[in-house]
């Protein structure tokens, strides 16, 4: 690759980057306790962190990673509103973290100015339309029970590529924990974890190819832990409040198949026409084709239908248990953050095995055209990027217009409210908030004190209830 070629691709990395990530990263400082985060901070300070996890898994979920490491966080921020930011900034750090790795391993002897580049379009193409921002990075709860299982399965399945005949012994120890953690996140990102393993292992089988003997103990680690969430008492107890809030068909298998079919399709046409996918697509393509990487070996077609059978299937089941469940079409904005990041790891996975079957063990001569082609695509789709309507869009509005910054001032306001109250048993009414900077803001307060989410907030700042009074002034309380 020409030193030319690297700069373009170094630049325009870069800048894709900085126009992407600097919004949502700032963003982070804004940060606040959202919904479940008041009651899981408030549980594991009253009741303390072992004895927070036994209730929980007895009488909630069995979410034990995602319980374990919220109540330890929150636990660190109780009755503070600094380190919020500090967190809410990490979970993206570990978020990017984790994508580089997974995508450095699939590309692991391709340049890093390539790398980097294919890098900064995966991200790219992630935020530009994540459904549910706030879910993702902003709300704790949501984060450690999503998000960051989906980051633990890249790092799993990127160690399991980079290791792929051998492990070695701390490697080992790394790859038991993740299997032991995943099944505890959520059950969405256990799904991934089983489908993911099992996949593999039977693919080997069927084509009696060499297999890591270690990935049957990964994949029998995860099934022990997997059954242990699945069986926690609490389970029921929550399916039993889903249940009596459900207004659908839940447990029909009709209704599940055509919802799935449905939200799949709904998705996939988004990604088409409401995201540059495509064209990333294409420039992913190029990318990989100038970073001067030779397979010693194409692809067989059959790998790779396989892999596009598999990934597909997986990909349309991943949205069948909520449907199943609730008896609701419309999905979580967390549920599809994640299924999302499945797709395009799937995808850009596929891309790479496609390219390297047609291109052969041959490289193909590229012209130089295509390169300045990319960077042109590039630009103009940064600045239609500030046209368009899109995540990223939105993440810049809610910054320089300061919404973001009023809300933090509401915020804080209220919560000078409830601390002068605390332990006084009063009923307090606090104003509706007025700035919402939709990418990290999830719900407020109910009108109604008996709302759970007012409960949580009252047991939190320990009043006897809250209420939400329109008539107030958001800043005064007045």
């Amino acid at each position: 690759m020409t030193d030319l070629l690297k700069r373009i691709y170094l630049l325009s990395s870069v800048g894709l980057l900085l126009i992407c990530l600097i919004p949502f990263l700032a963003l982070s400082f804004y940060c606040q306790l959202q919904a479940d985060d008041f009651i899981i901070g408030y549980v594991a300070e009253k009741n303390g962190f072992f004895t927070a996890q036994m209730k929980w898994y007895l009488e909630w979920s069995g979410r034990f990673t995602a319980h374990s490491l919220i109540s330890l966080l929150l636990s660190m921020v109780y009755g503070s509103l600094k380190g919020l930011g500090i967190i809410a900034l990490a979970i993206q750090f570990v978020f990017l973290g984790s994508v580089w790795y997974f995508l450095s391993s699939v590309l692991r002897k391709v340049e890093l100015a390539n790398r980097l580049f294919l890098f900064s379009l995966a991200v790219l193409s992630y935020y530009w339309l994540m459904p549910a921002p706030a879910e993702a990075f902003y709300w704790i709860t949501g984060a450690f029970s999503y998000q960051i299982g989906a980051c633990l399965n890249l790092l799993l399945f990127g160690v399991l590529i980079r290791n792929e005949y051998q492990t070695q012994s701390l490697t080992k120890i790394f790859m038991i924990l993740l299997a032991i953690a995943i099944p505890g996140t959520c059950e969405m990102d256990m799904l991934i974890l089983l489908s993911g393993l099992g996949s593999l292992i039977l693919w080997r089988l069927i084509n009696r190819e060499k297999l890591n003997n270690f990935v049957y103990i990964i994949a029998a680690v995860a099934f022990c832990f997997a059954i242990g969430s699945v069986m926690s008492p609490g389970n029921s107890a929550r399916t039993e409040v889903m249940n009596g809030l459900s207004i659908g068909h839940p447990g029909e298998i009709g209704f599940t198949t055509k919802a799935g079919i449905q939200i799949v399709k709904q998705q996939l046409v988004q990604f088409a026409m409401k995201t540059p996918l495509l064209l990333f697509s294409v420039l992913f393509i190029i990318g990989i084709s100038t970073s001067g990487w030779v397979p010693q070996q194409r692809p067989k077609a059959m790998t790779i239908l396989m892999f596009s059978f598999v990934f597909f299937v997986c990909y349309y089941a991943l949205h069948l248990p909520f449907p199943y469940k609730s008896g609701v079409l419309l999905m979580p904005g967390r549920v599809l953050n994640v299924t999302n990041l499945f797709f395009l790891a799937g995808w850009f996975t596929l891309l790479t095995l496609g390219w390297f079957y047609f291109a052969g063990i041959k490289q193909l001569s590229i012209s130089p055209v295509l390169p300045a082609a990319a960077s042109l695509f590039i630009l103009a789709y940064c600045l239609f990027q500030l046209l368009l309507p899109n995540k990223i869009q939105n993440a810049w509005r809610d910054l320089l217009t300061g919404t973001a910054s009023r809300y933090d001032s509401e915020i804080h306001a209220r919560y000078s409210v409830l601390s002068s109250h605390r332990k006084k048993q009063d009923e307090v009414s606090l104003p509706p908030l007025e700035n919402l900077p939709h990418t990290i803001f999830l719900t407020d307060l109910d009108t109604s004190a008996s709302d759970w989410r007012n409960v949580s907030v009252a047991l939190y700042f320990e009043v006897d209830s809250i209420r939400i009074d329109s008539t107030l002034n958001p800043l005064t309380n007045r």
